[in-house]
């Protein structure tokens, strides 16, 4: 059965953010090794539409697509166009862009 509430909200080791309102995995070992933590991980990427593809390594290839992954975060291209070209091309290098291939729809 899949995990689809926020495991960590009666977890005691767990804290409460005030900004977002919910409450937030601590850095605990033990956090790091919840069954719950990850099987909601595991519910969470199944929900996604992409999956990574191929790192993208210059400019050329970025600008034709129109989804990438930064970082494992689904961004439109027109999002990555407004930051500054020192900013993109600095990400280039760390290797933070990969290509987003659309997931197939299971019947």
């Amino acid at each position: 059965m899949a995990v689809q509430r926020n495991p960590c909200r009666y977890c005691t080791s767990s804290y409460y953010d005030e900004r977002t309102k919910h409450r937030v995995p601590a850095l605990k070992p033990e956090c790091s090794s919840c069954e719950w933590r990850k099987e909601h991980k595991q519910y969470l990427q199944s929900k996604r539409q992409f999956i990574p593809g191929e790192p993208i390594t210059d400019l050329n290839t970025l600008s034709e697509q129109e989804w990438v992954l930064w970082y494992g975060c689904t961004k439109h291209i027109e999002a990555i166009k407004s930051m500054t070209l020192r900013t993109v091309l600095m990400f280039l290098k760390k290797g933070a862009f990969c290509k987003a291939i659309k997931k197939e729809k299971e019947n």
